[in-house]
């Protein structure tokens, strides 16, 4: 039994596994576009964080007095840079950015930063990839379950072939029959004493006379 449309239904051995194949796909599907979402995420972080620092836009807010005019300051200053941006810039991205420390920006590495963005891409292209080529993602996290646990979870089923069986040459012989000598009736609703045979639903039975009829 499964459950779809939140009903119980009853479905083959491969129904089952198409299924279950099908709601693992979309689970992993989930999980990668998560993923792909969090490090692009991190990227468009990255880059503002590096045009801010790198091009000193946090000297434009020194004369401003007001916090509107902070956030003005920071959205023209970084504006020049929009080319660079993964997305547009929001009011909450300014707002984080004026949280950066001064410490951080005195001890900013410009090669760190590009050694880590370029990690990040490359984590970024890897899980693009896999959502392109899903289903060889899927066989591939399957394979790699298989590697990993086989040794430890051994098949407790075995495959083996069902032969056919004649239902003839296995009933059972349940049927009593028997001949009533003042009626001339012989069956199995017969009360008689003659002839008395045990045979199945399938069996016939070949009655001759004693005239050869």
């Amino acid at each position: 039994l499964s459950i779809r449309d939140q009903k119980p239904v009853e479905l083959t051995v491969n129904e089952v596994l198409e299924d279950a194949t099908a709601r693992l796909r979309e689970q992993i599907k989930a999980e990668l576009e998560w993923e792909e979402r969090r490090l692009v995420d991190r990227q468009h972080w990255m880059t503002l964080e590096r045009v801010f620092i790198e091009n000193r836009v946090y000297k434009k807010i020194e004369t401003a007095r007001t916090e509107e005019k902070v956030l003005e300051a920071v959205h023209k200053g970084m504006a020049e840079f929009r080319d660079q941006f993964i997305r547009d810039m929001t009011d909450d991205d300014v707002k984080r950015l004026l949280e950066i420390r001064i410490r951080r920006i005195s001890a900013y590495d410009i090669e760190k930063h590009r050694t880590e963005l370029e990690e990040l891409l490359g984590a970024l292209a890897d899980v693009r990839k896999k959502l392109k080529q899903l289903t060889k993602t899927v066989i591939a996290w399957i394979t790699g379950l298989i590697e990993r646990y086989g040794d430890k979870y051994k098949r407790r089923t075995k495959v083996t072939s069902i032969d056919e069986i004649d239902k003839k040459a296995v009933a059972s012989a349940n049927l009593r029959l028997t001949y009533d000598e003042e009626t001339g009736f012989f069956g199995s609703d017969v009360r008689g004493s003659e002839f008395g045979l045990n045979v199945s639903e399938y069996d016939r039975i070949l009655a001759v006379s004693s005239d050869g009829t």
